[in-house]
Order: C-alpha cells, then sequence, then structure tokens
C-alpha cells in the first residue's frame, strides 16, 4: 500500500487546487461586504491572484491524477447526476419568470383559491370593458409596506403589483407604470412635481385626462374589528380592498361631471384655504386628491347656492347667519342637499344663531353653551383630570364610521350634539305617543362614560354639578338622513334625500390633526363621501388569502410528538444497522 501513496509534494499540490478556491472565494466575498471594496482593492486583489496562482498550479502539477479522477465510472455518474439537478432548477427558473411576466388572465391561469382572490370580480370586469378613455394607474413606491396598529407592517407592494397585472389584462385601456422613489428620486420627484409636489411615496395615482385620485397604501388594509371585552376573532388577518378602492377611482375619474365641494363664508367660517388655523388646508388638500373640486361661497354675495354643487361645507361660522341665507340654505336641503356642519362652542367663539330653527326641522339640537370635558388619570399623581381634548373611542355602526376599528379620534373644544327625537332603543317598539321625526339621526362619535357637558368655564375649579351639567357618554356628531317608509325591506330611498353630517368641533379637521390623527383623515374624507352618495355600493368584498390551519388537540399533538421525536429516529437508526449487518456477513 505504501508503494502507492503519491509524495508528499504531490498531496501538498493536490491541496493547493482547494487552498486556491478558498482564497478565491474569500476575495469575492470581502469584495461584496465591505463598504468601499472592489476587484483592484489590494487586499481583494491579493487574495484573487494568490487563489489563481495556487489553482493552476495544483492542477498543473495533478493532471494525470486528475485525469484518472474523470474516467472513473462514479465520477461520470455523479456528473451526469449534477448536470439533470442543474438542468431541473434552470428549467423551474425558466417556468417561473414565464410565470412572472405572463398577464394572469382566465386563458393562462386558473385561480384555485377559495376566495378567488387572484381573480377580479364581475362589477369591475364590467366597468373595464366599458372603459371610452384611458386610465392611467403610477405606484409613487415607497417602503411597500403598512402599519396597522397591533397587527404590526404589512406588505402590500406585492398584492398591489398583482392587481395592476389584473387590471392591465382586463383592459387594454389600463396602463400601469411603477416609480421607486428611493431608487429612481429623480424620476420619482419630476412625477410629484406634476402635482405640485403634494403626493406622498406609497400611493397609488389614478388618472384619466387631467383628473386623479390618490389613494395611500395605508386606505388599501382592512383591520377587522377588536373589542377588549370579547375574544379576538379567529381569523386576524387584516383585508385588502385594493379592487375595491382602484375600481372606485375609476368609476369615479370617468363621470362626466366633476363633483364640487363649496366652503360657506361671510361668518367667521374656516375656508378650504388661508393661514395656517384660519383654514382648512389639509382637508382640502384630501378632497382634492379624492377628484374633489374645491371652491369658496359667500351667499350673501352670490344669493345663491349653484346647482353644481355636490356637498356643502360650514366649517365653525361665528356670527349670525341672515335669514335670507338660512332660506337658500333650507332650499338646498329640500332639493336633497348635502351639509357638513362643523361647529364651535360658544366658549371659543362659535355660535349656530340662525340656524336653530333649521337644523330642529332635521332632529339636530346642537348644545353650544356647552364644552364637553374628558376625565382622563394622571399617570404620576394617579388623579382624574378634566381636559377639553376627547379622545373618540366609541363609534356607531355607519357607513362613515366602518374603517373607524382600533382607531381614535380626536377633537378638541367640543360641544354636544344631539337628536331632539331619538331612535328607540334597539328591540324595542316605539310607543305610539312617541314624538316622531320624519328624520333618522345616528350618534356617529360619543365620549366616555366619564365625561360631561361643562356650562360653567369661568368657575376656578372645573366639575361635574348635577343638575347644571350633562353626563356622559355625549354624541358628538350626527349623521342625518330621511325616514324609510314603513313596510317590510324598508330602507332609505338611494335615489334622494337630503343628508347632513353635524359635528360639534372643528378641530377634527384642522391641519394639524389630519396630520397627526389618521382617524381624523378618514372620517372627514368618509364623511363627504357618503354625503356625496360615493361610499362603496359595488359590493367587492375585502380579499384574504386562504389559511389552512392544521388543528389538533391534546392527543393529536402527543401522536405527532410520538412519531417525528421517537418513531422516525428510531426507524432510521434500525435501518442503518440492518443495512451494517448485511453487509458485515457478505
Amino acid at each position: 500500500m505504501s508503494e502507492n501513496r503519491p509524495p508528499m509534494w504531490k498531496l501538498a499540490a493536490r491541496w493547493a487546487i482547494l487552498a486556491g478556491i478558498v482564497c478565491a472565494v474569500c476575495g469575492y466575498v470581502i469584495r461584496n461586504l465591505l463598504p468601499g471594496a472592489h476587484f483592484r482593492s489590494p487586499g481583494v486583489l491579493a487574495l484573487l491572484i494568490a487563489g489563481g496562482v495556487l489553482f493552476l498550479a495544483g492542477v498543473a502539477l495533478n493532471l494525470d491524477w486528475l485525469w484518472s479522477i474523470v474516467r472513473r465510472r462514479k465520477f461520470l455518474i455523479g456528473v451526469n447526476v449534477w448536470a439533470m439537478v442543474v438542468l431541473s432548477v434552470t428549467l423551474l427558473a425558466v417556468a417561473n419568470a414565464i410565470v412572472a411576466v405572463t398577464p394572469q388572465t382566465d386563458g393562462w391561469f386558473v385561480d384555485v383559491t377559495r376566495n378567488r382572490v387572484h381573480t377580479l370580480s364581475d362589477q369591475t370586469r364590467n366597468i373595464l370593458k366599458g372603459l371610452d378613455r384611458d386610465v392611467k394607474v403610477t405606484v409613487l413606491l415607497g417602503s411597500g409596506r403598512v402599519r396597522v396598529g397591533y397587527f404590526g407592517s404589512v406588505d402590500v407592494s406585492t398584492r398591489v403589483a398583482d392587481l395592476l397585472r389584473l387590471y392591465g389584462a382586463a383592459s387594454s385601456r389600463v396602463k400601469t407604470e411603477t416609480i421607486d422613489t428611493y431608487a429612481d428620486k429623480t424620476r420619482a420627484d419630476k412625477f410629484a412635481a406634476q402635482f405640485k409636489g403634494n403626493v406622498e411615496p406609497d400611493t397609488l395615482v389614478v388618472e384619466v385626462g387631467d383628473r386623479n385620485v390618490q389613494i395611500p397604501f395605508r386606505d388599501l388594509i382592512e383591520v377587522p374589528p377588536m373589542d377588549y371585552m370579547t375574544p379576538p376573532p379567529e381569523d386576524m388577518t387584516p383585508g385588502f380592498k385594493g379592487e375595491e378602492k382602484l375600481t372606485a377611482a375609476v368609476v369615479s375619474l370617468t363621470e362626466d361631471q366633476q363633483s364640487v365641494v363649496y366652503f360657506v363664508t361671510g361668518h367667521g367660517e374656516l375656508g378650504p384655504e388661508g393661514a395656517e388655523g384660519k383654514a382648512l388646508n389639509r382637508f382640502s388638500a384630501e378632497l382634492r386628491r379624492d377628484n374633489y373640486k374645491v371652491e369658496s361661497l359667500n351667499l350673501m354675495a352670490r344669493k345663491e347656492i349653484p346647482a353644481d354643487c355636490t356637498v356643502l361645507v360650514v366649517a365653525g361660522p361665528a356670527a349670525a347667519w341672515q335669514e335670507a341665507e338660512t332660506r337658500l340654505l333650507r332650499e338646498y336641503l329640500d332639493k336633497d342637499g348635502k351639509l357638513l356642519l362643523l361647529v364651535k362652542p360658544r366658549a371659543v367663539k362659535g355660535t349656530v344663531e340662525g340656524l336653530e330653527l333649521l337644523l330642529s326641522d332635521f332632529n339636530v339640537d346642537v348644545a353650544d353653551k356647552a364644552v364637553v370635558i374628558e376625565v382622563y388619570r394622571d399617570l404620576l399623581s394617579g388623579s382624574s383630570v378634566g381636559d377639553v381634548k376627547v379622545v373618540v373611542q366609541d363609534y356607531a355602526k355607519h357607513p362613515i364610521t366602518d374603517d373607524l376599528a382600533n382607531m381614535n379620534c380626536f377633537l378638541q373644544a367640543a360641544c354636544p350634539v344631539k337628536s331632539l327625537m331619538p331612535e328607540p332603543p334597539q328591540g324595542q317598539m316605539a310607543m305610539r305617543n312617541m314624538p316622531f321625526s320624519p328624520y333618522v339621526a345616528v350618534e356617529l362619535l360619543r365620549s366616555s362614560a366619564e365625561s360631561w357637558g361643562e356650562t360653567n368655564l369661568t368657575a376656578r375649579q372645573v366639575k361635574f354639578e348635577a343638575g347644571e351639567d350633562e353626563k356622559g357618554p355625549l354624541p358628538l356628531a350626527l349623521a342625518i338622513t330621511r325616514r324609510p317608509l314603513p313596510g317590510p325591506g324598508a330602507r332609505e330611498d338611494v335615489a334622494g334625500g337630503p343628508r347632513l353630517v353635524v359635528v360639534g368641533s372643528t378641530s377634527i379637521a384642522s391641519d394639524a390633526t389630519l396630520t397627526q390623527y389618521e382617524a381624523n383623515r378618514v372620517f372627514m374624507m368618509n364623511a363627504v363621501n357618503w354625503l356625496a352618495r360615493k361610499e362603496s355600493k359595488l359590493g367587492i368584498p375585502p380579499s384574504k388569502p386562504d389559511r389552512s390551519e392544521l388543528k389538533a388537540g391534546p392527543t393529536g399533538m402527543k401522536v405527532i410528538l410520538l412519531i417525528t421525536v421517537v418513531l422516525m429516529p428510531l426507524a432510521s437508526i434500525v435501518t442503518g444497522l440492518l443495512v451494517w449487518w448485511a453487509r458485515r456477513r457478505e
């Protein structure tokens, strides 16, 4: 055996081949890991040269040995196996690449998911087939993720990309584009300049002609509601509302007439644009992003409410309305008008003087003489502290508030807004002699049970006084609609009827709160869309990925543990011992 052993220098040369490969790999790794390193760096270059020299020297000195290995049958079989593995992996990669770039149409793909998450709804398909103009959808991509409260960060970019492929495949009128704000900042800045820089990363921008709608990624996620008093639902996966939002934007942009929101001025109201604290600049910008046209309206000067008015906004009047102006507003509402009224308490120089009778006809009572005091627990002293800042967590079931689950709305210096003739508690029949109003008021926002309506803010110590102050919870906002006609299946006539939203504070729409509190922005935009009858009526539910979970009880878990931890390793050991024993006897 010793006669066939190669000399030491040949063994060293064979090890040099391995050493050369190691040096070359180390040089390549260092070049990619160290900042500023490149192939011409002294250390990297030295490793690459040393690796090349050692490898080539080892091969040159062991040509006969390498040739004998190559000629062996075992080596040829191994090469054949590895060639088949590489070929299979290559074919798999090519197949996936073809799938990735192929439009996802029914002709190429079959959606086998239970919830049909990779198929557009019939409503969307019909709308896309009827397009008579081009629709451009641009994804201004940032991180591509949205933080959703307790659910952490949710990846939205992948779902958006898949959705846009479906839209592009369904209609040649839909053109899509993606701009990465980090990788291509110059292109992203140029695109944002078209909108005067008023577009944020992680936003879908839908354009039809010179009109556009901006849909932030955060609006594409639906979070399941959480009630801390009850166990959470089994499926806590956030839903994806991309198709609903995108199709609604396409419908809005392809309408022949653009919706117009008028802001009433002339009574100290907050206008659509102006100095900070004197106007609702951020709210107006959000309206324009949602394809609304925003205008100012002075009723004393114009003496009419324009026929193209979709929603009329009265934001914090500080002076009395004249009789002629009130008459114009009443005529507008009698013709199925839509009103968003934000009220300031008298303590902060607000008033509804001149509007009281009109509001009472629509079942609204604004208690502007009171200011809602919310009670909080002081973290240092542990005592209860009253504050005019109200954090709203109690919402009614309504299209305006459906998206506010797990979110807090913020109001400051608010007054109660109540129904003059409230509805009877659910499940109870109204008494025959009970006052009746032709308008139904839904309490959208409510303060906590510890709050109260303070009427004497000049006192040295502000505290609840029974008989003078009203105990909470207090309604802070109302949605008013015409009462449904009696009869089976009665509902509001969706073709007509006035709508009103009355909020006991202007701070809910201020620039600061809309920027800081996402719930405020959602509430205000939902209120306008509901007034304009643009709430989603497409019937497109949020999509959720299929989740198949293996559920096993204690006995099942013990069986799984026995099989995986005991039986499977034991079977491998026994099989190995049998093979060893069989070979030992040969």
